[in-house]
């Protein structure tokens, strides 16, 4: 098979083509961030250990990934897209979770922020933006999702 063209691209073709690809490989990488993630050893234990244990803890230091790891796991669930080399807990049926944090606005700034992306970006989380059905916001907050909706890959 040969990827030689059979037409000959000029070299403006080219540069155009090329910002083209790119452009689609970056709103790719955007917009469906969980097809992407890679967990390192730790993240992937504790992953794994959800196979066999319905709790778990998740300990470590500042700014090394917990919260990136619960919610690419999370948005797993919400929308039945595990990786390929996925090794913890799988569902087979569509799933019903709460978030939490200690107060509405840390909600919306941290956990919100990753699952869904910033404020005006919704898509660009770990839940996928072609996942993501309906967003109900909240009262009294503003730009705080109440619930979100997702659509799940049929298994």
């Amino acid at each position: 098979m040969s990827l030689t063209p059979s037409l000959p691209i000029s070299e403006a073709n080219s540069a155009v083509l090329l910002q083209t690809l790119t452009a689609e490989k970056t709103r790719r990488s955007t917009e469906n961030r969980l097809a992407y993630y890679k967990p390192y050893a730790k993240q992937r234990e504790f992953h794994s250990a959800g196979a066999k244990h319905r709790e778990r803890l998740l300990i470590a230091a500042n700014q090394v990934g917990k919260t990136w790891a619960g919610a690419n796991e999370s948005a797993m669930y919400a929308t039945g897209r595990y990786t390929k080399d996925w090794e913890g807990c799988v569902f087979h049926k569509p799933t019903t979770a709460w978030v939490g944090s200690p107060t509405a606005t840390t909600l919306r700034d941290n956990p919100q922020r990753v699952l869904l992306g910033r404020i005006g970006e919704h898509g660009t989380g770990t839940i996928p933006k072609d996942a993501i059905v309906e967003l109900i916001a909240a009262r009294n907050i503003a730009d705080l999702a109440d619930r979100i909706r997702s659509k799940i890959q049929s298994w």
